[in-house]
């Protein structure tokens, strides 16, 4: 049983927390010794996305999403919602990337996203906390200056920062604000030099 177990093309940490819920269904949701409750997510993504982002925070992170791990947890007894938070942060990692790609494909060779290695963290803490969602909101509406709008890339985050999925736009809004040195590559192009206008 263990060997077929183990063969699974799951990673580790998937395997792992799938086992705790086999064999404790009433723990805690805990991933790499840190609690994946409401608070103990809420620190967690604090701690990759503060000033000083914890780059072990922010790589648990990407493994915790890369692994599935916090479907797993969703199996325990009383942590129904983080099924509805995995799909929730899932849909706005998966939307802000593909923005993401589609901004670096029309912009020079050698363009990055500044601050992209905290995506995916940014997006769990706004999934996780409608305080961190609604803080996120305002710092993207208060970047949406004229001056920034003009810029092409920009103005297309912002009008698609709209419903539901607005905090996978507001988000990369937030890490790419034209003033930064990503942007000021392409802040030369403005909206009217924008590709397909």
């Amino acid at each position: 049983m263990h060997r077929g177990y183990i063969a699974t093309s799951r990673s580790v940490d998937r395997a792992v927390t799938e086992l705790m819920v086999t064999l404790h269904p009433d723990a805690l949701p805990v991933f790499r010794g840190l609690d994946a409750d409401e608070e103990g997510r809420r620190q967690f993504a604090a701690r990759a996305t503060g000033n000083r982002p914890d780059l072990t925070a922010v790589s648990d992170i990407d493994v915790l999403y890369d692994s599935g791990s916090l479907l797993s947890l969703a199996g325990l007894r009383d942590s129904d919602g983080l099924a509805l938070l995995d799909g929730r942060w899932r849909r706005w990692c998966e939307l802000a990337e593909r923005a993401v790609a589609d901004m670096l494909e029309e912009l020079p060779t050698g363009a990055e996203l500044p601050g992209a290695v905290v995506l995916r963290s940014l997006l769990l803490a706004a999934a996780a906390d409608s305080a961190t969602a609604a803080r996120l909101a305002v710092r993207a509406e208060r970047l949406a200056t004229r001056r920034n709008l003009r810029v092409w890339w920009f103005h297309r985050l912002a009008n698609s920062a709209v419903g539901d999925d607005a905090p996978a736009y507001q988000a990369i809004m937030v890490l790419a604000e034209p003033s930064w040195e990503f942007p000021r590559i392409a802040s030369r192009m403005c909206c009217s030099n924008a590709p397909g206008s």
